[in-house]
């Protein structure tokens, strides 16, 4: 990993719960893959909870140049998870979430 993604690890940590943020290979590469032909695997995986999280992420993304790459439920079938960068998951906490009409 480079300075730039430890750089971004150090200042999302502070932020997030360590138990949602996977560095790990077996993790990286089991998020990062759907059913699509082809395969990246992300750099780090982090399971966002809220909208707090989600802006301190895309903030220190910002900050430091780093790309970042939703996955959800619902958005496709394919090619949704595919990076080599940050994997940002909208999970189950994301059902609750209602956009203002």
């Amino acid at each position: 990993m480079t300075d730039r993604y430890n750089a971004f690890l150090n200042r999302i940590v502070s932020d997030i719960a360590k138990d949602r943020i996977y560095t790990d290979e077996l993790r990286r590469l089991a998020w990062g893959t759907d059913a699509g032909f082809y395969r990246m695997t992300p750099g780090i995986v982090i399971r966002s909870a809220s909208e707090e999280e989600v802006s301190s992420i895309l903030k220190a993304a910002s900050e430091l140049n780093v790309p970042i790459t939703f996955r959800a439920a619902g958005t496709s079938l394919s090619g949704q998870a595919v990076s080599d960068s940050v994997l940002v998951v909208a999970g189950k906490n994301w059902e609750r979430i209602h956009t203002a009409r």
